[in-house]
């Protein structure tokens, strides 16, 4: 999910310098004060910790950038991976409908994209796994690997179902008991 704000980059004081060279005034939401509201009590109290941790506001900032544009190159380079390995490792050319397990449960950063943009893509979008959800997927396929008949239980009224060497997303009925 991406986030457009535009004016992120502005100070407070830029924003407020130029409403009054433009005759107008600045307006304060006086719930900004409250530390009642978690998003204040970042803005109040946690960026500034951070930012004398790491030596100042500015550099702050400039790690969150870096941070920000790492993560949407390491993104930019696995979608394309885990689409890959979707579409070739299709055992039913055009069947979308399954998961296939990679060899021997070994779940690679790509498999584990390539579940997330697959259990997203099954349930048209109502199902968007975290990555707590993937890893605990994942995590019950490497230790049980006996196992080859499960369900889980992935949040919201959906479950992985495992048959065999494949997985397959279904709504969650309220009779059908999960098996961890």
């Amino acid at each position: 999910v991406a986030f457009a704000k535009p004016m992120l980059d502005i100070a407070k004081t830029d924003i407020e310098d130029f409403l009054t060279t433009q005759g107008l005034t600045w307006r304060e939401d006086s719930s900004n004060e409250s530390n009642k509201y978690l998003r204040n009590r970042v803005r109040n109290e946690l960026l500034p910790l951070l930012g004398d941790m790491v030596g100042g506001k500015d550099i702050l900032h400039k790690r969150l950038e870096s941070l920000d544009e790492q993560s949407r190159k390491v993104k930019a380079d696995l979608l394309p991976r885990a689409a890959k390995y979707l579409t070739e490792s299709d055992p039913i050319e055009g069947n979308r409908g399954i998961f296939p397990i990679p060899p021997g449960g070994m779940f690679t950063i790509v498999h584990e994209q390539a579940l997330h943009t697959w259990a997203e893509s099954q349930s048209g979008g109502n199902l968007i796994l975290s990555y707590e959800q993937v890893k605990r997927v994942t995590e019950h396929i490497s230790l049980y690997p006996q196992k080859k008949k499960w369900t889980l239980h992935v949040g919201k009224n959906w479950n992985v179902r495992r048959n065999g060497d494949f997985l397959l997303i279904e709504v969650n009925d309220a009779d059908s008991a999960t098996a961890e």
